[in-house]
């Protein structure tokens, strides 16, 4: 596991709530609010609790508003949760899921933060992530558009170039494009939160 530096660390929260923000493509038709356990966050700062929730219901089943009510707020209301946080939270739930960062890295092995090129390493890790997304495991990414907080999304399915994302600030998924998601993510290197299972 990757060392989280200060910035990644960095707390996230948002206020598309009030209509600002990130702007996906409309969700189809067949991406109905019912289709997957979406937990909408209460306030501002509660992005982190509620990905958190619809991602423990996605891989075990379980009633996203009771594992959500079973998460403490965060200590922090205005900031929320830091991603060292988010994976203390789900690490002491009964559900026996650990969150495991992942991040792309450079030729040369660094993490490269704040990289928003669209270099074939990039390219390669949403590639990869892509991959475990469809093969189960939903990914928590920290997003950050210039001039807003920073927010969490949960990735739950790869199509192609684009990606199926619960927004907690949202009543529906929603699409985004690969490159968008390269664009909102590389303030925080691309880092992303994969779960592990320790079954």
């Amino acid at each position: 596991m990757l060392t989280l530096s200060r910035r990644l660390r960095a707390r996230v929260c948002l206020l598309t709530l009030l209509g600002f923000g990130i702007h996906f493509a409309p969700s189809p038709s067949s991406l109905a609010a019912s289709a997957l356990p979406l937990v909408k966050q209460k306030y501002a700062a509660d992005c982190g609790r509620a990905v958190l929730a619809s991602l423990v219901a996605i891989m075990r089943g379980q009633d996203p508003k009771a594992v959500y009510r079973s998460v403490a707020d965060a200590a922090d209301r205005v900031n929320g949760y830091s991603l060292r946080e988010l994976q203390q939270r789900i690490a002491a739930l009964p559900f026996s899921i650990e969150l495991a960062v992942t991040a792309p890295t450079s030729p040369a092995g660094f993490i490269l933060m704040q990289d928003c090129t669209d270099a074939p390493h990039i390219v390669a890790f949403f590639g990869h992530l892509g991959d475990a997304i469809n093969s189960g495991a939903p990914a928590i990414m920290p997003t950050k558009v210039s001039g807003m907080p920073a927010h969490y999304l949960l990735l739950v399915e790869r199509r192609g170039e684009q990606f199926v994302a619960i927004d907690p600030a949202r009543s529906v998924p929603q699409i985004i494009a690969r490159k968008q998601l390269q664009e909102i993510t590389c303030h925080f290197g691309h880092v992303a939160l994969l779960p592990v299972s320790n079954d």
